[in-house]
């Protein structure tokens, strides 16, 4: 399951970097980095499967693809976010949970209520590049996790590609491949984070249409309340996990922002 969706995921993006090689117009261009900062975020969320040793059981195999073909193209080892995900995980929604920490320091970006148009406005923001800024704040508590090799590795990965690409004269991919990150997938990131769990103790029980899940909750993780629930489930598993359990009825993003903008 994980295999075919990486690989799934890259053949999307080796189409839109031909799309863009193709057609080499600017307005290809913009269109090909929105869309490849999407297939980056569904490239982090299969690393995500990694952190929580979903990929296989054997601690190397597991890291060793996790890292090559998840974390690394998105500049980081797994560790460097793997602490702070799983402090995330042991102390959901309390003052040592290292999300609030970070939604704390940018109070007014996450604070309720989160109208319409205040979230377009994240998500222009995050579009041109302004709001990746924000990652800053989580630094502190992913640095304390962080090992020397953990920022290294990422470095020695990055220059071999660049040095590859130079060679075959291919020097403009790694630039739009960064420039999507810092633009696109921070974007993707941030408007699936506030469908989690902003405007609640606890985790929104979802359900999303085709639009949401190819931009920004891919890979089932419109399905965060079961992941809470089990986390080492993998995604691919969440949907028969939620059909085995009868709680509480999942509501549609469309209602989720309605209740975030009236409250």
């Amino acid at each position: 399951q994980w295999l075919w969706r990486t690989i799934l995921n890259w053949l999307e993006v080796v189409v839109l970097f031909y799309g863009m090689y193709k057609f080499d117009h600017w307005a290809t261009d913009a269109l090909g980095i929105l869309l490849i900062g999407t297939r980056q975020h569904a490239l982090a969320l299969l690393g995500h499967e990694a952190i929580h040793r979903n990929i296989s059981k054997n601690f190397w195999i597991n890291d060793g693809l996790g890292n090559l073909f998840n974390a690394l193209p998105l500049f980081q080892s797994l560790n460097f976010y793997k602490g702070f995900h799983l402090d995330h995980h042991s102390n959901l929604l309390t003052e040592n949970d290292p999300e609030i920490h970070f939604r704390n320091k940018g109070a007014k970006t996450w604070s309720l209520p989160m109208s319409h148009s205040k979230r377009y406005f994240i998500l222009l923001k995050d579009l041109s590049g302004i709001g990746y800024l924000d990652t800053r704040h989580a630094l502190p508590h992913i640095l304390q996790h962080t090992r020397w090799y953990d920022l290294l590795l990422p470095v020695v990965f990055w220059a071999i590609i660049v040095t590859i690409f130079v060679q075959l004269n291919l020097g403009w991919i790694p630039w739009y491949w960064t420039l999507a990150f810092m633009t696109s997938y921070w974007a993707m990131f941030r408007q699936r984070a506030i469908t989690e769990h902003i405007g609640t103790n606890s985790t929104h029980k979802l359900h999303a249409n085709f639009v949401q899940r190819f931009f920004f909750l891919p890979h089932n993780t419109w399905y965060h309340y079961e992941h809470h629930e089990c986390m080492y489930v993998p995604c691919w598993n969440l949907p028969h996990l939620r059909s085995e359990k009868v709680k509480n009825e999942a509501i549609s993003v469309k209602d989720l922002y309605h209740q975030l903008s009236s409250n």
